[in-house]
């Protein structure tokens, strides 16, 4: 690795108290470092995995343990799926994950939760009360 680059990416590192490694320069719309290396874009933080640490699967990301996403610090930085991200994520699908009932009460149970298509969990109760209201057996209430 070239000196110059090793340089200016620890020049734009500051250290905190929790013990995080901490960009403080060009970040991009979702708060992650980004470091121009040979004219190319990249994410600090992969960059930094990749020089302590070793390649990145194809298959796999960079996640932050300690939850900052301007962190560097390769001992905060671990490879895991992109599934297992989202999930310990903030976001919806993380949301969605951890609830144990659908939206009018019934438990997502294995004999009550249907997997789509697009490998989202439906009640199967209210499944089939939305097809027997779609198909006109009862009416909505």
């Amino acid at each position: 690795m070239n000196n110059d680059i090793l340089l200016r990416f620890h020049n734009k590192i500051i250290l905190t108290e929790d013990g995080c490694h901490e960009w403080i320069a060009s970040l991009n719309n979702c708060n992650y470092g980004q470091f121009r290396v040979n004219k190319k874009s990249i994410l600090a933080h992969r960059f930094s995995y990749e020089l302590y640490k070793g390649s990145i699967p194809e298959d796999q990301v960079v996640d932050h343990l300690c939850e900052n996403t301007k962190c560097v610090n390769p001992k905060h930085l671990q490879i895991i799926t992109q599934k297992e991200n989202l999930l310990k994520g903030k976001g919806c699908c993380s949301t969605n994950s951890k609830k144990t009932h659908c939206s009018r009460g019934h438990e997502f149970t294995p004999e009550n939760t249907y997997i789509n298509k697009r490998n989202s969990r439906m009640c199967r109760k209210c499944f089939r009360v939305r097809y027997k209201e779609k198909i006109g057996l009862y009416s909505k209430e």
